[in-house]
């Protein structure tokens, strides 16, 4: 027995230790991504949510799956504080010299769950098992401690982000898609500082976003008022100026989509996604000619070939449309129609996407809406 209360022992502070330090690593190290147990708890709770969303209807649907962010959240505590009492049980299992007996094991549970709980209801008279109590004592608050602590600036930031569509509503007038977001640039004085303040968002999202994954599976209330939808909003915005407006790019229009688009790839290699799917700009030509159609009558000049004009949209576009798609999916979020004649209909249904446990998983393709508006406008066919 003396070699297995040894193993035991190892094992057990083994499994403390990497208990806490992987609350510490999924939660508060900026850019600590890739951890296991946050995927294996963050998927396993996402399979319930989806079973249960499955059998109910669409409204409960929507009331339901908003929680799945903060349930997650505390999945990962009550995994840690399990695993953290389960390893100090084999601890106090191996320096109390118990047996396997139901009595010897139940015995070390108890001593485990009276300093996990710090109530201190066990009796410890001898040095090693007090010194374990101590230990796992201070271990378990300061976890909590500092999970607690975090949690405001994990909320902070997903609201700041999700703030994003609140401020796009209101300098755009309630604009939804890109070609309307362009219109209302182009037209404000200040189009030049919107295209930098957008940068500065972006530059923000990528930084929280990238790094806490947390951020990454909460979702908004309303799913309507995701930011992804914004961003992708603002994205297709910046590739209609850089590819069809007449003019030549803009430099501004160029760095925010630029920035726009490498917030989107962190975020997807931080869940876990392999960034290397197929690029495709996730719309049709009709959906093009129907923007360019819009741009046109707002009186925005357009470059005279369209064929280059959509070459060029295209390959902008397909740099950030698989990652906010994949986004959009993992968050209940729809996705930002190109067509504006689209924000008249309901989103298509799509199954939500499952978070991958494996590092490297495909990322989906993104499909183009079926057009609302119908055929392009003449005026704009080459």
């Amino acid at each position: 027995m003396d070699l297995l209360h040894v193993v035991a022992f190892i094992a057990g502070a083994v499994i403390a230790v990497w208990s806490c330090l992987s609350a510490i690593r999924a939660f508060m190290i900026p850019g600590a991504q890739h951890h296991l147990m946050g995927r294996i708890v963050f998927r396993s709770t996402q399979a319930i949510f989806l079973a249960i969303g499955k059998r109910v209807d669409p409204e409960t649907r929507s009331t339901l799956y908003p929680m799945f962010g903060p349930l997650g959240l505390l999945a990962i505590y009550g995994t840690v504080m399990f695993l953290n009492g389960f390893g100090f049980a084999m601890m106090f299992w191996a320096v109390g010299g118990k047996d396997l007996s139901p009595h010897g094991v139940a015995s070390a549970l108890i001593d485990s769950g009276s300093a996990l709980s710090t109530l201190g209801f066990a009796s410890l008279q001898d040095l090693p098992r007090s010194s374990l109590s101590v230990f796992e004592a201070l271990a378990t608050t300061t976890v909590s401690a500092l999970l607690i602590g975090y949690l405001p600036v994990i909320f902070s930031t997903f609201l700041n982000a999700e703030q994003a569509v609140t401020d796009l509503e209101t300098e755009t007038g309630g604009a939804r898609c890109g070609p309307e977001v362009l219109v209302s640039i182009q037209h404000s004085r200040t189009g030049d500082e919107r295209w930098k303040d957008w940068s500065k968002w972006f530059g923000r999202v990528g930084k929280n976003h990238g790094s806490l994954v947390a951020n990454l599976i909460l979702r908004a209330p309303e799913s309507q008022t995701s930011w992804v939808t914004a961003a992708w909003s603002v994205l297709d915005a910046a590739a209609l100026r850089q590819s069809v407006v007449e003019g030549g790019g803009d430099r501004d229009a160029a760095y925010c989509l630029g920035i726009g688009s490498d917030a989107a790839h962190r975020a997807i290699r931080f869940l876990g996604f392999a960034d290397n799917g197929p690029a495709t700009p996730g719309c049709t030509r009709a959906e093009f000619d129907a923007a360019c159609g819009q741009l046109r009558e707002e009186g925005i000049p357009l470059v005279p070939d369209l064929d280059a004009g959509w070459e060029h949209f295209s390959v902008l576009r397909a740099a950030y449309a698989p990652q906010l798609a994949t986004l959009a999916a993992i968050k209940g979020a729809p996705d930002a129609p190109l067509d504006c004649a689209d924000n008249t209909a309901p989103a298509p249904h799509r199954e939500p996407l499952a978070l991958p446990i494996r590092l490297g998983a495909p990322m989906p393709v993104p499909q183009p809406r079926p057009s609302v508006g119908g055929t392009a406008p003449a005026s704009v066919r080459p």
